[in-house]
């Protein structure tokens, strides 16, 4: 039986900007800023607009854990946009680093 889950929230990303890490990941990090705005399902009604910051290498994405502690809500909204952060950011990450 496959379970359906109820998602509560719509989220909207836009990257920012990308910018190579130079303090945690010297070699081979980088740092995006990605624009989330939270949307109340049912009504389309805006919750929360803020800045993400995400860390990736060449192969995953890490979303900031400070930045998402500060998104307003319960666990599941924090959990729903570290989620759907890395499936975001993942498919774009060859994308997204600066060549050199």
């Amino acid at each position: 039986m496959r379970r359906e889950r109820n998602q509560r929230y719509k989220l909207v990303f836009q990257i920012d900007n990308v910018e190579k890490d130079v303090v945690l990941h010297p070699n081979k990090g980088y740092r995006i800023a990605v624009i989330v705005i939270v949307k109340s399902k049912p009504s389309n009604e805006s919750l929360h607009q803020g800045v993400v910051h995400v860390d990736f290498n060449h192969t995953e994405a890490f979303p900031s854990p400070a930045d998402l502690a500060t998104l307003p809500g319960g666990n599941v909204m924090k959990m729903q946009v570290y989620a759907e952060i890395k499936k975001y950011i993942k498919p774009q990450i060859p994308y997204l680093i600066p060549n050199n």
